[in-house]
């Protein structure tokens, strides 16, 4: 993988990894000046498998480190997974509760699978949810972008 250029794009407040001329990862975050917020990490879908989203995150936490004057708050699910983010031995930012949930996150094997799963078993179906049609939520009317918020029915 010595072909791929990390960058830090702060205008659009990400980190970017190219593989030649193809962008391959992203990782957003939002810098307050005391704290980094790591929130997604996204791989182009035809370049997973390729261990991208796992190098973009050491390299962004590795330069986070190296300028010293921010704290990392792993907000994206897979950031807070890869364990050399956050330690028991470093303090969480004051206000901030650690939300791993007791035994640690699923691997992203697991939560592609359960994914490829829910698609498979959503083929043929006429509904992207399992909610009601009358869900005032997720039903028909708010999967057809009418704002349940702004009804005037009673």
């Amino acid at each position: 993988m010595a072909d791929l250029l990390f960058a830090d794009d702060k205008a659009a407040s990400r980190f970017t990894l190219h593989r030649g001329d193809d962008l391959v990862s992203v990782l957003d975050y939002r810098d307050d000046g005391r704290t980094v917020a790591l929130t997604r990490a996204f791989t182009i879908p035809t370049f997973r498998g390729h261990g991208y989203a796992a190098v973009i995150t050491e390299r962004a936490v590795d330069a986070i480190e190296a300028a010293g004057d921010r704290q990392i708050l792993p907000v994206c699910w897979y950031v807070g997974s890869k364990g050399e983010v956050m330690t028991d031995d470093r303090d969480l930012p004051e206000g901030v509760i650690n939300a791993d949930p007791p035994g640690g996150w699923e691997s992203g094997a697991v939560a592609d699978g359960e994914t490829a799963e829910q698609n498979e078993n959503a083929k043929g179906s006429p509904r992207l949810n399992d909610a009601a049609p009358s869900d005032p939520i997720e039903g028909d009317a708010a999967s057809q972008g009418i704002d349940p918020d702004m009804s005037t029915e009673d």
